[in-house]
C-alpha cells in the first residue's frame, strides 16, 4: 500500500493535476493518378524480291499498339535511319550502300502520307476499352533507275503520342 501511495505522489509531483502528455496531429492523404499508357510493338514491311524497279512496287505491313482504357493517341512514323524525310524515306544497301527511295502511307490507296507531325500526317486513334489494336502500314517504292543487286533496308521508328 505504501508503494502505490509513493508512486501516486511521485507522479503527482512530476505532472500537475489534470495535465497529460501533449499531442499534435496531422493527416496523410494517399493518392494516385493513373494516366493513359501505351506500348507499341515493332512491325515489318517486306517488299519482297524483284528483278527490276521499272514499275512501282507496293508492300504492306503491320504493327500493334496496346493502350489502356480511354486513351486518345496519335501514331507517327519518323523519317527513317538513312536520310530523306517523311515523304522521301530511303532504304540503304546494295554492294556499296546505295539508296532506294520509298514512301509509307496510312491507307491502301497510298494517298495519305504517314509522317510524325501530330494533327498533320499522323494517325489519330482512341482506345475506349484498352487492349491491342493492329494497324496496317502501306508502302510504295516508285519506279526508279536500277540499283545494284542486294538487300536494302531501313529502320523507321513508330512514335505513339498520348
Amino acid at each position: 500500500m505504501w508503494k502505490s501511495l509513493i508512486s501516486a505522489l511521485a507522479g503527482a509531483l512530476l505532472l500537475p493535476a489534470g495535465a497529460r502528455a501533449a499531442q499534435s496531429s496531422a493527416t496523410v492523404s494517399p493518392s494516385i493518378n493513373i494516366g493513359g499508357s501505351c506500348a507499341v510493338t515493332s512491325g515489318t514491311l517486306d517488299f519482297g524480291s524483284v528483278g527490276s524497279l521499272s514499275a512501282a512496287i507496293n508492300g504492306q505491313g503491320s504493327f500493334t499498339v496496346n493502350c489502356g482504357f480511354f486513351v486518345f493517341y496519335n501514331i507517327g512514323l519518323d523519317a527513317g535511319a538513312n536520310g530523306g524525310g517523311v515523304t522521301t524515306r530511303k532504304m540503304k544497301g546494295g554492294t556499296g550502300g546505295q539508296l532506294i527511295g520509298y514512301a509509307l502511307y496510312q491507307d491502301a490507296a497510298r494517298s495519305q502520307n504517314w509522317g510524325m507531325t501530330v494533327g498533320t500526317d499522323t494517325l489519330a486513334a482512341f482506345s475506349f476499352f484498352g487492349g491491342i489494336q493492329t494497324y496496317n502500314v502501306y508502302g510504295q517504292i516508285p519506279a526508279q533507275a536500277m540499283q545494284p543487286q542486294g538487300g536494302y533496308l531501313d529502320n523507321v521508328r513508330i512514335i505513339v503520342t498520348y
